[in-house]
């Protein structure tokens, strides 16, 4: 089988205005992290990307769970974002939350989220080092 490529499109106009949280954090080090927003969305691609390719965490017929890949158009937009420090070593958790798109399936549908996948990284800025955490989803 050939694998799930995700592709993240801007924000659709129908989609509401995303959420930025900043928890604990400084102007300063919000401006470093997005200084590193390439790095950060390329990790997110790679582990939506791995997620969807899982075989115990997607399906082909609903009969057998969410999500159904067939249902989904393989489109991702990034919605809302969280940034919190952590002290004690001193580090940075980044939570980015994509809405994955699903095909048209009833007359005068405007609203396609179906997935939520909410990626989960750490910015560690004494090692200049970015690693996933994990993912959480959800459906939407």
């Amino acid at each position: 089988m050939k694998a799930f490529q995700p592709v993240c499109i801007d924000r659709p106009e129908w989609a509401r205005e995303p959420d930025v949280w900043l928890d604990r954090i400084r102007l300063r080090d919000y401006q470093l992290l997005q200084s590193h927003r390439s790095s950060i969305l390329k990790l997110v691609q790679n582990e939506v990307a791995q997620y969807l390719n899982t075989d115990d965490l997607v399906f082909f017929d609903p009969a057998d769970g969410f999500p159904v890949l067939p249902r989904m158009t393989g489109e991702y937009y990034i919605s809302d974002e969280s940034y919190s420090g952590n002290v004690g070593p001193y580090w940075f958790e980044i939570r980015i939350q994509t809405h994955f798109l699903e095909r048209q399936w009833m007359d005068g549908q405007t609203d396609f989220d179906y997935l939520g996948l909410e990626v989960c990284l750490r910015y560690d800025p004494e090692k200049d080092e970015l690693e996933s955490l994990g993912i959480n989803s959800s459906a939407i």
